[in-house]
């Protein structure tokens, strides 16, 4: 087992490698052609979030790089329903699955990947397959309560911050925790509420991109939001000032990086994450929907 000191030497082609081996052992191995926009593509911020931390816990690297498998196929998971349900046609750049396989063949794949998730978790990281399972059934209920529970009367900022919390929030949290080999040790749980608290501050911000017009430099569809009248961040201009939602999202990047102020290595590796990988794509996200707010 590596320690402390040991340098991490793997990076996020190893992580793309570490997913496509982990399918090319299954039947579906025919179709990684046809899944490659939906793995291991993007921003991978939560494999970049893993990679950053594991720098400064005692985790060795081949569960380093398989959690950090893992989390990125939960999320592509998570990505194949959320085209389904909103209708977006463009993925990473690419068109979404079910354009070219239709709605239940992503759906069977977002499903195929969950078991994989669990699969690699429990083969490499077995001591966290019970907050990945929390994790699962809270991004899932979450999604749920977004589509079928929210009316009128609960449409309010309180609760866009509960749902962007549990649905990206709880990945994030998932994706810190799993940095540290104890479940239970107070690190591992200041990990994971920070991970809850930046993840928050990405799903407003990224509510906010999706009411703007920079479809062009965005690698999904926008907009679907406003279509299909899902409460998120974007769809309360009328209630929420642009401002005052930044402020908020800033607060969230702030709380994260208090939850870590007793473990000062990992505070600075979490900083050094947020600096470089998170706050770029949060101000870009705000920025684009700044200016159409100004339009």
């Amino acid at each position: 087992m590596n320690s402390i000191t040991d340098p991490v030497t793997i990076d996020l082609d190893d992580v793309r490698q570490t997913i496509l081996s982990n399918i090319m052992e299954t039947a579906m191995a025919p179709l990684l052609n046809d899944l490659g926009p939906s793995l291991g593509g993007g921003k991978m911020l939560r494999s970049r979030l893993i990679l950053a931390i594991g720098q400064a816990t005692e985790i060795n690297q081949e569960t380093l790089l398989a959690n950090a498998a893992a989390v990125e196929m939960l999320q592509s998971a998570s990505l194949l329903h959320d085209d389904v349900i909103d209708g977006g046609v463009v993925r990473r750049g690419k068109p979404a699955l079910w354009v070219k396989h239709g709605s239940k063949g992503a759906i069977l794949m977002g499903d195929f990947l969950v078991s994989r998730t669990v699969g690699l978790v429990q083969a490499f990281n077995p001591q966290f397959v019970s907050m990945l399972i929390e994790t699962i059934q809270e991004m899932c209920e979450t999604e749920a309560l977004q589509e079928f529970l929210v009316d009128d009367e609960n449409r309010n900022w309180e609760t866009c911050v509960s749902i962007a919390r549990s649905k990206t929030g709880s990945l994030f949290g998932y994706a810190a925790a799993c940095c540290h080999h104890d479940p239970d040790a107070d690190l591992t749980h200041a990990l994971r509420e920070a991970g809850y608290q930046l993840g928050t501050a990405y799903q407003l911000a990224d509510d906010l991109l999706d009411a703007s017009d920079a479809s062009q430099s965005s690698d999904k569809t926008l907009g679907t939001d406003r279509l299909t009248n899902k409460l998120t961040a974007a769809t309360l201009n009328e209630q929420t000032d642009w401002n005052d939602a930044v402020k908020s999202i800033s607060a969230y990047v702030d709380a994260a990086h208090e939850k870590l102020k007793a473990w000062p290595r990992v505070q600075e590796a979490w900083d050094r994450f947020v600096e470089q990988d998170v706050q770029p794509v949060i101000d870009q996200f705000t920025a684009c929907s700044k200016n159409e707010n100004a339009a």
